[in-house]
């Protein structure tokens, strides 16, 4: 089985294993017993560090002044950083210009 071949088992879910209705006691019991670790939603230290990560990525060089602008204003979610990033990037590229506070709030404002 999987326990004598070394493997281990990773499970996503919106909620908790203990309020999952599972009809297999030993199941249950073993899923209500394994660790569980709970994502939530990006701090702005975070935030700020995946918008210059996902610049960097794209080869994007931002100050940290439009970094700080986004911050406070975008969606506090890991996939809303980089749909805005993709979302600047593509703004930039289109008007050829460098990405500045204006043209982030232009792209935050047409959502």
């Amino acid at each position: 089985g999987l326990k004598s071949a070394g493997g281990h088992v990773l499970v996503t879910a919106r909620t908790p294993p203990a309020r999952w209705n599972i009809g297999l006691a030993d199941l249950a019991s073993r899923l209500k017993g394994s660790p569980v670790a709970e994502i939530t939603a990006p701090d702005d230290a975070l935030l700020a560090a995946l918008l210059v990560k996902h610049f960097s990525d794209r080869q994007m060089k931002v100050d940290a002044e439009v970094v700080a602008y986004l911050v406070p204003r975008m969606d506090r979610t890991f996939r809303a950083a980089a749909d805005l990033v993709a979302a600047i990037d593509a703004e930039a590229l289109a008007l050829k210009r460098g990405v500045t506070v204006p043209l982030a709030r232009a792209v935050l404002e047409r959502g």
